[in-house]
C-alpha cells in the first residue's frame, strides 16, 4: 500500500510538472476540407472536428455536425445554447460567460482559402471568459470569412492533470493488487 502512495505521489508530481500538449485532437466524421489546424484562438481549442461543407448552423442541426457534436461526447439534440446570426470582426461574444469545456460551431466562408465549410471546436474556457477571438487563419487575411456561430455547451468539468495521473495510478494499483490476490487461488487450484 505504501508503495502505491509512493507511485501516486510521484506520478501526479510529474502530471504538474508537464507542460499540456497543445496539439488538437482532430475527431468526428470525416471532413471535405482540412480546417482544423487553419484557425488559431485567443483560448485554447483541444479538439476539432471540421471542414464540412455548407452552411450547417441554419435550422436544425443535422449530419454530419450532430455526429460531430456526439463525437466530443455531446449527449444534446443540436439546439442551440446561444448563436450569432452575423458575425462582424473576429470575436465571438454570446452574451453568456463561457466557462470550463465549451462546444462552439462556426461558419466560414472560403475568404481566399477554399470552399466554404462548418466546424466544430471545443475550448478549454477555465473559470470563465466572455468572447473567443479568432487569432488567425492560415491563408486568409482578416476577418477570415467568418459568417455565423453556434454554442451548443458551456461549463464541463476541467480534469487537472494530476487528477488524472492520480486517477490512472490508482486503477493501476488496484490492477496489481487484484492481479497478486488471484496467483495464490490459481496456485491452489492447480
Amino acid at each position: 500500500m505504501r508503495r502505491l502512495f509512493i507511485l501516486a505521489m510521484a506520478g501526479a508530481g510529474l502530471a504538474a510538472a508537464t507542460p499540456a500538449a497543445a496539439a488538437v485532437t482532430i475527431v468526428g466524421p470525416t471532413a471535405t476540407t482540412s480546417s482544423c489546424t487553419a484557425f488559431s484562438f485567443s483560448i485554447a481549442d483541444s479538439a476539432c472536428a471540421g471542414g464540412y461543407t455548407g452552411n450547417l448552423l441554419q435550422g436544425t442541426l443535422q449530419d454530419p455536425g450532430l455526429a460531430a457534436l456526439q463525437a466530443f461526447g455531446y449527449t444534446g439534440t443540436g439546439t442551440y445554447l446561444a448563436s450569432i446570426g452575423s458575425i462582424s470582426g473576429t470575436t465571438l461574444d454570446f452574451g453568456t460567460m463561457l466557462t470550463g469545456m465549451t462546444l462552439i460551431g462556426f461558419h466560414y466562408g472560403a475568404a481566399g482559402s477554399g470552399t466554404e465549410a462548418t466546424s466544430f471546436f471545443l475550448f478549454n474556457a477555465g473559470s470563465g471568459t466572455q468572447t473567443i477571438t479568432v487569432a488567425g487563419r492560415a491563408g486568409t487575411n482578416s476577418p477570415f470569412g467568418l459568417s455565423n456561430a453556434a454554442l451548443f455547451s458551456t461549463g464541463g468539468a476541467v480534469p487537472e492533470p494530476a487528477t488524472w495521473a492520480l486517477m490512472l495510478l490508482g486503477f493501476a494499483g488496484i490492477g496489481l493488487a487484484m492481479r497478486r490476490r488471484r496467483r495464490p487461488l490459481l496456485a491452489q487450484v492447480s
